[in-house]
């Protein structure tokens, strides 16, 4: 069934469940790796990580994702944020979830549909496009006005 909803442009909260150690490059910099990634392969985009009134995208970044140890962690990106969501109104938004995994240089992001219902559990206490972001989207927005 398709979706009535536009990828690339309608908020949607993502969940990656990776090994940390399978991100290449900077550990510091693993959670904006994985999510420009997978930005790149789902959105046809790079992430937008910067606050700004045209939208932007937003990592909810694990403990320990930094970790030489091969962990899993639960990787939380909101695209598309354009503004605050209660609680209710992100629980509304679309979720996906994949599991992340390296096949040689190539990433494979392969869908768990059956694990939305837990992932909105998992992911309902994170705000929406983040609460230090939502407040430099709120500043941005006043200083247009």
């Amino acid at each position: 069934m398709a979706s009535s909803w536009d990828i690339s442009t309608d908020p949607r909260r993502v969940l990656l469940l990776a090994f940390v150690t399978d991100i290449p490059g900077s550990k510091q910099k693993r959670f904006h790796t994985l999510g420009n990634d997978f930005s790149q392969f789902q959105l046809k985009r790079s992430i937008r990580d910067e606050p700004s009134l045209s939208g932007y995208d937003h990592p909810h970044i694990p403990g320990d994702f930094d970790s030489e140890t091969a962990l899993k962690r639960w990787f939380i990106y909101d695209f598309n944020v354009k503004g605050p969501l209660t609680k209710e109104q992100t629980l509304a938004v679309p979720h996906e979830v994949f599991i992340a995994s390296r096949q040689g240089e190539e990433w494979i992001f392969v869908p768990r549909n059956e694990w939305v219902k837990k992932a909105k559990h998992l992911s309902s206490s994170y705000t929406w496009g983040g609460r230090a972001e939502q407040r430099d989207l709120a500043e941005l927005n006043k200083a247009s006005n």
